[in-house]
């Protein structure tokens, strides 16, 4: 599947200021609960996604595999996720980028413990 990675942004687009809230909501939960290992695995995405983009290229050729659509992903770093109902995705089908991009290779799996459930594997 390819995935549109890169869209077109312009000046007049306009911020949207939930998701924003909501991230710095997600890094504080993550900081009080002490989950660093997933702010480390949160930020390391998305530097790859910013900053190394043949890479992110490259693992998303490698990717093989679907979606095994149980929310283990969901469950272990965003348990909170508005979209998260009875432990399943309730827009996988549109869902935000960065979590279509999940996992960005192996060590996104471990660093988001889904190594065994996820149905994603890499070549």
């Amino acid at each position: 599947m390819k995935l549109n990675l890169y869209p077109k942004l312009s000046v007049e687009q306009p911020i949207n200021f939930y998701s924003l809230s909501n991230g710095i909501a997600i890094f504080f939960r993550l900081i009080i609960t002490g989950k660093y290992k997933y702010l480390y695995a949160i930020a390391r995405k998305r530097l790859i996604f910013y900053f190394a983009k043949e890479y992110l290229d490259a693992q998303m050729a490698r990717r093989k595999g679907a979606c095994s659509l149980k929310g283990h992903c969901c469950k272990a770093t965003l348990p909170w996720c508005p979209y998260l109902k009875n432990g399943k995705c309730s827009i996988h089908d549109n869902q935000p980028l960065f979590c279509k991009i999940f996992p960005i290779d192996e060590r996104d799996k471990e660093l988001s413990d889904v190594k065994e459930v996820c149905g994603y594997y890499f070549k």
